[in-house]
């Protein structure tokens, strides 16, 4: 009685941990992780001179004073 009792208990613990690994850990991966999985994929304007983060309406960069027309 007590080796079915204790295979019993192995095949739901291992049953638990396929069900752990296949269904909540995506789902922590989502709620704790989100930025690895939904990055911005779009470049942002960059200073070509000095690399500093441009908005799209400026004309010259604010770190370097260089014109940002390519």
């Amino acid at each position: 009685m007590n080796k079915k009792i204790s295979l019993l208990f192995v095949i739901l613990s291992a049953i638990s941990i396929i069900g752990y690994i296949l269904f909540d850990f995506p789902l922590l991966l989502l709620l704790f992780f989100p930025p690895l999985l939904f990055r911005n994929k779009t470049e942002k304007p960059r200073c070509k001179y000095c690399s500093y983060l441009l908005l799209d309406n400026w004309k010259y960069c604010p770190q370097c004073s260089n014109s940002t027309d390519t």
